[in-house]
């Protein structure tokens, strides 16, 4: 037997990774953690870590820690041209 994936499954799942990420990228300046992820979500801890890993090939707190450091080198760098 061959395992097959359904097309409409995978693409919603990515669908919810990326509203998800956005949700991320908007709250960076807030506490993020499991509990705030699988609340929003609305997916189980291992979904997704699952969808992150296939996905992104990364972790959601690894995620969040380089959206952070990339937020803050860009509001750095608009800093600096102001001045």
């Amino acid at each position: 037997t061959t395992n097959r994936v359904n097309p409409t499954v995978e693409s919603s799942n990515k669908a919810l990774l990326d509203e998800l990420c956005l949700w991320i990228d908007n709250n960076l300046k807030n506490e993020i953690g499991w509990a705030e992820l699988v609340s929003e979500s609305k997916l189980s801890l291992s979904e997704i870590q699952f969808l992150f890993s296939k996905h992104l090939k990364t972790t959601p707190m690894t995620y969040i820690r380089r959206r952070r450091e990339e937020s803050k080198k860009t509001w750095n760098r608009e800093i600096s041209e102001c001045n």
